[in-house]
């Protein structure tokens, strides 16, 4: 993420984010986070689709293929 998208996010994070999340940001008083915010949902939600991928090839989430569970 460049400086150019965090100014935009911090700028209208209602655009980037969902309401909730704004709010939750707002009322904590760390809107000034939400590029960082954003960010790490980003990397979350690209984990969980890694994780449902491997689960929707071996039938299994990674580490009970590891650990034959």
């Amino acid at each position: 993420m460049n400086i150019h998208d965090k100014i935009n996010i911090r700028n209208n994070p209602l655009n980037f984010l969902e309401f909730s999340q704004y709010m939750q940001l707002m009322n904590k008083d760390l809107l000034s986070l939400a590029p960082y915010y954003y960010d790490r949902l980003r990397r979350q939600n690209k984990q969980v689709q890694e994780a449902e991928s491997f689960k929707s090839i071996f039938g299994k989430f990674k580490y009970e293929y590891e650990n034959n569970i």
